[in-house]
């Protein structure tokens, strides 16, 4: 027999988390958001908004490059950064695949599975239209080309909002060969090993 036990999540104090697990080491947490009219989830628009925001004029300066996108972030609700967290691995997971990994490299024996992340990063940095041509496209996938700091951009957003860092376990993985389907001749064995 399940039980429940509701209270408002504001409620919740460290001590009495620390309690409850004790009590129910197995339990699972389940959390029911009320509908807000004026608190509206980040659309993907919203997110390709976002990534529109990245200066490029400021190239070679990471950090300075995701200001504005940083900035735009932490004006809005908390729950939008981590929406934008999540979009963000979506898309990541769906660029995680061996017919574009190959573009990068000559052998996929020599895959740097954080290269591969940066690189696909690059790809979501470039923009709504250039991701579509990549995922339909891969000798679009540029070679060479990394952006490894938009990885930060959501956690930069929520510690400029909140003073504290962002935990935070996203839908999809977007570590590489996460897609099962992106690299179906890789064993699950060998996935482990890599990753």
């Amino acid at each position: 027999m399940t039980r429940a036990i509701k209270m408002p999540l504001r409620s919740l104090k460290p001590e009495m988390v620390s309690d409850l697990q004790e009590m129910y080491p197995g339990a699972v947490v389940s959390i029911s958001v009320p509908k807000d009219k004026d608190d509206r989830p980040l659309s993907e628009p919203d997110f390709w908004h976002v990534i529109a925001l990245l200066d490029w004029a400021k190239e070679g300066d990471n950090e300075k490059v995701l200001v504005p996108a940083v900035q735009y972030l932490a004006n809005g609700p908390v729950r939008q950064i981590v929406e934008f967290e999540d979009i963000l691995s979506e898309k990541l997971y769906h660029l995680d695949r061996a017919d574009l990994a190959s573009q990068t490299v000559k052998d996929l024996g020599l895959l740097s599975v954080d290269g591969f992340l940066y690189d696909r990063c690059a790809v979501v940095a470039n923009g709504k239209e250039f991701y579509k041509k990549v995922l339909n496209d891969p000798s679009l996938m540029p070679k060479d080309k990394s952006f490894g700091a938009l990885l930060r951009l959501a956690h930069e957003a929520y510690k400029k909002k909140t003073g504290r860092e962002l935990y935070f376990h996203s839908q999809y993985s977007y570590e590489t060969y996460s897609n099962k389907k992106g690299w179906p001749f890789i064993s699950t064995q060998c996935r482990k090993v890599q990753v």
